[in-house]
């Protein structure tokens, strides 16, 4: 499959730290897994690890709730501009070279530098230095006074000739929420009719679907889309194993807004540039 290397070590208030560094033969991709058993203290500190990546006044974009940021550009006046929530992914785009991080474990992320308090107004990217925030103890209100044990904290990394916020968004979405493998008993029925068949599958690339469970408000299948290129698009969405009569496009809270074209197993879902769509299907 590959080939992994683990190295071992040890820091103040951290005796034991093992990082597990994994390369695939048939996967573009670099897993690392830290693994530190941290010593309780009450006094003042913060946790980080450090992802110096060589790049020189790069572009940063970084996915937050169902949007795709720039930490420099796209903030408000007066945001904080010391760490940032992210949610799957950040791409360091260096224009020759684009790298991409994510990580399911350690939300928080750093810029630049490590958070030192100073609530800076600007944030030049000067470089492509990221830091995984994982731990601090600096509030009075909402953190633990003190944190010790034993912790885990994954991370994933690719890399691409240019920018490309889709593979971005895809590679950061699959490092989170990885296939799980499910044992399930004999189809009574027999096999497929076809060698493979895809529960759900979309025509457009520049649309994903990011949610799918039964609606709020009957029996129907209620499924969310997200469009990430700023592109309004007609995402043909196929589900060749689900018989359906009925598709209606709703607002957030699925309250109908309007009546969606089906085309036998296909269902033809409008989604606004940059926005989210739910369509449920009866």
């Amino acid at each position: 499959m590959g080939q992994r290397m683990i190295v071992t070590s040890s820091a103040t208030m951290t005796p034991s730290i093992t990082s597990e560094i994994t390369v695939y033969n048939d996967l573009k991709r670099v897993d690392i897994t830290n693994r530190l058993t941290k010593k309780l203290t009450y006094a003042k500190e913060g946790v980080y690890f450090a992802f110096p990546f060589a790049a020189t006044k790069p572009v940063i974009r970084y996915e937050a709730p169902d949007v795709v940021m720039r930490p420099d550009k796209d903030m408000l006046p007066g945001a904080c501009l010391n760490w940032f929530t992210v949610q799957h992914f950040v791409e360091i785009d260096a224009g020759n070279l684009a790298v991409c991080w994510s990580t399911p474990d350690a939300p928080l992320v750093c810029f630049q530098d490590i958070n030192r308090g100073q609530w800076q107004t600007t944030l030049p990217m000067a470089t492509g230095h990221l830091f995984a925030y994982v731990m601090n103890n600096y509030w009075f209100t909402n953190y633990l006074a003190g944190q010790g044990g034993d912790f885990r904290f994954r991370f994933s990394i690719t890399s691409r000739p240019q920018s490309n916020v889709v593979d971005s968004v895809r590679a950061g979405w699959n490092a989170s929420n990885p296939l799980l493998a499910v044992h399930v008993k004999k189809n009574p029925d027999g096999p497929l009719t076809k060698p493979f068949a895809a529960l759900i599958q979309i025509d457009q690339p520049n649309v994903i679907m990011i949610g799918a469970k039964q609606s709020e408000v009957d029996s129907s299948l209620a499924l969310r889309f997200w469009e990430l290129t700023g592109k309004t698009t007609r995402a043909d969405v196929h589900l060749p194993l689900m018989p359906m009569h009925k598709a209606t496009l709703t607002n957030l809270v699925e309250e109908p807004r309007q009546a969606v074209k089906i085309d036998r197993t296909i269902v033809h879902v409008p989604v606004d540039a940059s926005g989210l769509a739910t369509v449920l299907i009866e």
